[in-house]
């Protein structure tokens, strides 16, 4: 049982009487709920992310709503139990990124700029569904994949940080150097520290 399932399930509802039959007296608050689930990445980010909505949490909203929608109680119970391994698998993602390597040496640039504009060239891999439950080649493929598209939108160059050399996979117990292409150069000890945004 999946998002996907749900969503098709949801389809040919009359979502005033599903409101309801889900134990809502105020249908615009069901719906709220409802929407903050379907646009979620899967089931269990729902609940990882938290949903409280003064009646229902994120885990009791999807259970009553799988249950009003015909979804097998057995299935629905699977679905909370394999929650802890999710979680378990995204936390070691929690402090991942990809750090963009220019070779920057500073000059002249302010430090406060300079702390700005780090979060450019650390992008986080925290939150990202396509990383989990993956062996290391598929990662490595994965990653290939993401800093072709960086270095492509991106140009090859950073605003003030200059041109990208590679770049720096900073995983839970290793870090993956890959250059431009994709192709993997070496390995070398995490390092921490710094401002992230996200590659999503």
């Amino acid at each position: 049982m999946n998002l996907e399932n749900l969503k098709k399930a949801i389809q040919n509802e009359n979502l005033e009487l599903l409101s309801k039959k889900v134990g809502y007296s105020n249908q615009a608050k069901f719906e709220k709920s409802l929407n903050t689930l379907l646009e979620s990445d899967s089931i269990h980010s729902f609940f990882y992310k938290g949903h409280y909505d003064l009646l229902y949490t994120a885990q009791d909203f999807f259970s009553h709503l799988a249950l009003a929608l015909g979804f097998d109680k057995e299935e629905v119970n699977q679905v909370l139990a394999s929650f802890g391994d999710y979680e378990k698998e995204i936390e070691k993602f929690k402090d991942a990124y990809i750090f963009v390597n220019t070779n920057f040496k500073r000059k002249s640039q302010p430090i406060f700029a300079l702390a700005a504009l780090e979060s450019k060239r650390r992008l986080s891999l925290f939150d990202l569904e396509i990383l989990l439950y993956k062996n290391r080649d598929e990662l490595i493929e994965i990653f290939r994949g993401m800093v072709k598209n960086h270095y492509k939108k991106t140009k090859g160059k950073l605003h003030t940080w200059g041109d990208i050399a590679d770049y720096q996979i900073h995983l839970q117990d290793e870090v993956i150097i890959l250059d431009p292409e994709g192709n993997v150069l070496d390995k070398e000890p995490a390092f921490s520290g710094g401002a992230s945004t996200s590659i999503k």
